[in-house]
């Protein structure tokens, strides 16, 4: 009989543990740091610092502003810089109910430039953002000065179908980690020092600036739908491509290896390919270098 009540008192406390630790606290969403304006019936947070010839940052899967923390100081000293939170991410609207697809959100990077009176920009993408401004540069031609795409994925070719699968069966669990503090920011912790090639920059104030926006209620089913609606986009033609091409590439980058940026190196005309001693997360790990490559290229190349 004690012994059946050791193991009812044991199971108890380790239930009340695990609730503790899969409780949800309260949604309180974090404080957006830039602007939100209404656009198409959709609320775009973006950040608009600086003045002279403007910029537009596109974050990758799973991103937002923040992302671009360090980037920014540094390219609006000469620039003005928007970095816009993609619908789905950062402190944009979560409506599942919108197309999501890249192609859709190539289309609202141009629709902000609108909105804000920037006829021509130079892009920089990064991972799937790069992607996205793959499909601005193809679709809107002349509204792209220079195109940089930094560890950008290729959208020459179709997303990788078995690999979408295997997303597909582990959304259960990245549902039940965005919904539970604990879990994200552990989720959050392994995902970005996998992606590094220094663990050590890895600290609690970049687990939770990337962790914060995720916590917002309705990430989870845009990301459901984002990733199904990607599988739909139609690969690109990228030999169209007139805009003067930087592509960047982390040499330990385990996301998107140096590979697929010498491939996409080699379908835009003219485009230049970088090496950066840096991971996946190039922008966090190789800020000044990556500044310092982008201005050399936009003024050693002349905009089409």
């Amino acid at each position: 009989m004690k012994k059946r009540l050791a193991t009812i008192a044991a199971f108890a406390g380790g239930a009340y543990a695990l609730g503790r630790f899969f409780r949800r606290e309260p949604r309180r969403a974090p404080t957006a740091p830039g602007f939100v304006r209404e656009i198409d019936g959709e609320q775009i947070h973006y950040l608009d610092e600086g003045s002279g010839p403007p910029m537009v940052l596109i974050h990758g899967f799973g991103c937002s502003t923040f992302q671009w923390r360090k980037l920014v100081p540094l390219l609006s000293a000469a620039h003005r810089v928007i970095a816009l939170d993609l619908p789905g991410f950062g402190f944009s609207d979560r409506n599942p109910e919108v197309a999501l697809s890249h192609e859709r959100h190539a289309d609202r990077v141009v629709r902000l430039m609108d909105t804000l009176g920037i006829g021509r920009a130079t892009l920089i993408g990064h991972s799937m953002g790069g992607g996205i401004a793959q499909r601005v540069a193809v679709a809107y031609p002349r509204r792209v000065d220079h195109l940089v795409l930094v560890c950008s994925v290729n959208a020459s070719e179709s997303i990788d179908r078995p690999r979408r699968r295997r997303e597909k069966l582990l959304f259960p669990l990245v549902s039940l980690a965005l919904r539970s503090p604990n879990l994200l920011r552990i989720g959050v912790r392994r995902a970005l020092r996998a992606s590094v090639a220094d663990a050590s920059v890895v600290d609690s104030e970049m687990v939770e600036g990337y962790a914060a926006p995720l916590s917002i209620r309705g990430t989870a089913a845009c990301l459901k739908r984002l990733s199904e609606e990607s599988l739909l986009d139609a690969p690109l033609d990228l030999a169209v491509v007139i805009a003067p091409t930087l592509v960047v590439s982390g040499s330990f980058d385990r996301v998107v290896p140096v590979a697929v940026g010498e491939v996409v190196t080699s379908r835009v005309l003219g485009a230049r390919h970088t090496i950066l001693p840096s991971g996946h997360c190039l922008p966090e790990e190789q800020a000044s270098a990556l500044v310092e490559e982008i201005l050399v290229f936009l003024h050693e190349s002349v905009p089409a």
